[in-house]
Order: C-alpha cells, then sequence, then structure tokens
C-alpha cells in the first residue's frame, strides 16, 4: 500500500512532477557513478602518456638545438660534448624518475580525482534522498521508477484519476492484469538503488 503523507506544497500532478524530477537526477547520478571509473582511467592513460612522450621527446629536443646553436655561435666542441653529456645524463635520470616515480603518481592523481568525483556525486545523491520530495513520500518504494510516476501522471493528465491514490490503485490493478503494467515494476528501482547504496556507503564511513 502507498504511504501517506500529509502534502499541502504540492497539488498531486505537481507532486509527481517533483518526483520524477528527483527520480531522473537520481538516474543521472547513477549513471555518472558507473561509468566513472572508466572515465578517469581514460584521463589517467592519457595524462600518463603525454608524460611519457614529454620525457622521451623534451630532452633530445634541446639536445638538436644545442648543436644547432653550437654551430650558429662556434662554441667549442669540448663544450659541446660536455652540454651533450649533461643533457644526455638529464634524460636518463628522467626516464628513470619517470619509471618509478612519475607514472606512480599520475595513477595516484587519477585516483584522488576518482574519489573526489565520486564525493560530489554521492552528496548530490544524499542531498536527493533526505529533502522532499523524496523524504516525505505519498508512493511507495517499489512504485518510485520513472517509468512507473510517468505512468501516474499519465493517470491523472489523462483524468482517469482524479487524486494520487486513485492513480496508485489503477496502476496496481494494471500491474496485476496487463503485461505492460507488469513492465513498469521494475525489480529494483533506481531510487531503491541510490537508497541501498548510500546506506552502505553510511555504514562504512
Amino acid at each position: 500500500m502507498p504511504i501517506l503523507v500529509e502534502d499541502t506544497k504540492y497539488d498531486d500532478l505537481n507532486y509527481c512532477y517533483s518526483v520524477l524530477d528527483a527520480l531522473k537526477a537520481l538516474e543521472e547520478n547513477h549513471t555518472k557513478r558507473e561509468n566513472l571509473n572508466q572515465m578517469i582511467q581514460k584521463r589517467t592513460k592519457y595524462k600518463a602518456n603525454f608524460g611519457k612522450l614529454s620525457s622521451l621527446l623534451l630532452i633530445p629536443l634541446i639536445m638538436v638545438f644545442t648543436i644547432l646553436f653550437s654551430r650558429m655561435w662556434s662554441v667549442p666542441t669540448i663544450l659541446l660534448i660536455i652540454l651533450l653529456l649533461i643533457e644526455s645524463l638529464v634524460y636518463i635520470l628522467g626516464m628513470i624518475w619517470w619509471k618509478k616515480f612519475g607514472e606512480a603518481q599520475v595513477i595516484a592523481l587519477g585516483q584522488k580525482e576518482y574519489r573526489q568525483e565520486l564525493s560530489r556525486i554521492d552528496e548530490k545523491s544524499m542531498n536527493l534522498l533526505n529533502h522532499p520530495p523524496l523524504i516525505s513520500l505519498r508512493i511507495a518504494d517499489k512504485y518510485l521508477s520513472i517509468d512507473s510516476v510517468t505512468q501516474l501522471i499519465g493517470y491523472l493528465q489523462k483524468r482517469h484519476a482524479s487524486f494520487l491514490e486513485e492513480a496508485i490503485y489503477m496502476m496496481e490493478l494494471d500491474i496485476k492484469n496487463t503485461k505492460y503494467g507488469k513492465k513498469s515494476l521494475v525489480e529494483d528501482n533506481i531510487f531503491q538503488k541510490e537508497k541501498k547504496y548510500i546506506t552502505k556507503k553510511q555504514e562504512k564511513s
């Protein structure tokens, strides 16, 4: 049975639209969270490749410019050799540093970025779940899917139902008696998924 809560702020249709908007926002957060790891991995890989390429090309380019400069200004050969040896040493040390520390640093930054972005997404979901209309529900949890609420709006808009409880009753009849109605009832809807996820996270922290 639906959870009945006094709500003077919204009429039934506006209330359903508010719930629908909140559920869509939860769905967006859920999708972002699912795609976040892949997105951060791509960014990290790009940064790692860029850093590696930079370390491979920078010193050789400097060495080329050193040779060109030495020819233009008649730099003594011994000085040129010393400069090239120093640059070669810097190049080797740079490659060693990149292999030992550079890649690890890029990965660590990627993990930090992942945690920060995940925290922002989770905070948005928590705010949605802890504020109206999702904190003062007039619709049972099992009906808090985008499809189900859209169906309730349809009942109210088409004047098949005069108020929310009647719309819920009509939807329940459809769920029992029609294939279309059964499809609108999701086993683990977005509200339940996000609520479960946030609850588990809060229990761990």
